[in-house]
């Protein structure tokens, strides 16, 4: 989680300096606008939902779906194109500080939730704080979004990878 949220909030940070000089201010605050919309309208729907579903697969999904808008947003100068891909993308916005919680909730003993979820936050909000920065650097070396883009996606696809990795039962078969 740590890397998807360094790339959310390096991207968000980064979203109207990338989409201004291709739309104009304006039209690039209404496409931030739709990524927020989208944000809530995403929350609400998979929270309807949730339960009934492996939150694992669930998380992953939406990590490779921010994966997959930021490499069309890297891709295009279409500003419709644009646009879809910002509504794509803020569909996991919300969820991606969601899941943490119940996937720890849902796999681990209740007495660990307290201690789980305070290290999983804190680890994912240090790595958010790189996230920007990262964009930044990568962007100031390669003059301009394309590449800082791809570095986010990457970290998405890492993520949900490394997400679909489950725990070993700590269970030892045939031992009582």
């Amino acid at each position: 989680f740590a890397l998807a949220i360094a790339s959310q909030v390096g991207f968000l940070v980064h979203q109207i300096a990338f989409l201004e000089p291709l739309m104009g201010r304006k039209t690039a605050g209404l496409a931030v606008a739709v990524t927020s919309t989208m944000a809530v309208l995403g929350r609400v729907t998979v929270g309807l939902f949730i339960d009934r579903l492996d939150q694992r697969i669930a998380a992953a999904v939406s990590m490779a779906s921010q994966a997959l808008a930021l490499m069309v947003m890297a891709q295009t100068g279409n500003v419709a194109a644009l646009f879809v891909c910002c509504a794509v993308y803020g569909l996991s916005v919300g969820n991606l500080i969601t899941y943490p919680a119940l996937i720890i909730q849902r796999e681990f003993e209740p007495l660990a939730f307290g201690m789980l979820i305070a290290l999983v936050t804190a680890i994912a909000q240090s790595a958010s704080g790189f996230g920007p920065t990262i964009l930044g650097f990568v962007k100031d070396m390669t003059g301009g979004y394309h590449a800082p883009l791809f570095v986010c996606a990457a970290l998405n696809v890492a993520a949900a990878a490394i997400i679909l990795v489950r725990p070993r039962s700590s269970s030892v078969s045939g031992v009582c």
